[in-house]
């Protein structure tokens, strides 16, 4: 524990309340809704910020799958995409989509999404952060559900 507290402090790298952060990059969940998707089922989003701090291009989608995994009840969820009729009449989904699958240049800040499918729409969905390097755990986002309703 005590090489992840000072791998957390002299790298700036952490997972805490919304937000994920290390030295080349800042990821901020600001929205999360649970929609549905074309089969009944359930899908969150997570609308969030992407910060670019270092010098070479990111791409918000892939740094979000290599620094850890969304897990509802201890089980990894998979994508999951909203309704047909959600991603017309939002329009700022598919931009928000294709802007966390597109490199983001260092230095800029975009808005993006991820859309996951749920278990179920009352368990906790967490966001385990880990070191993609050396699996280090640096931290866990928890969301609880009932206050997204």
């Amino acid at each position: 524990m005590k090489n992840v507290l000072s791998y957390q402090a002299e790298n700036n790298t952490y997972a805490s309340g919304n937000t994920l952060n290390t030295k080349n990059f800042q990821l901020e969940f600001s929205k999360i809704q649970i929609v549905s998707d074309d089969n009944n089922g359930k899908v969150i989003l997570f609308t969030y910020t992407f910060k670019n701090k270092s010098n070479a291009d990111l791409t918000p989608a892939t740094i979000l799958q290599q620094y850890g995994e969304f897990q509802q009840d201890g089980t990894k969820l998979n994508e999951g995409i909203p309704a047909t009729s959600y991603q017309q009449s939002e329009t700022s989904y598919a931009t928000n989509s294709n802007q966390a699958k597109t490199a983001v240049a260092a230095g800029q800040t975009v808005t993006a999404v991820v859309g996951l499918a749920l278990q179920n729409d009352t368990s906790t969905v967490e966001y385990v952060a880990s070191n993609p390097t050396n699996k280090e755990s640096i931290g866990t986002i928890s969301i609880q559900l009932q206050q997204n309703k």
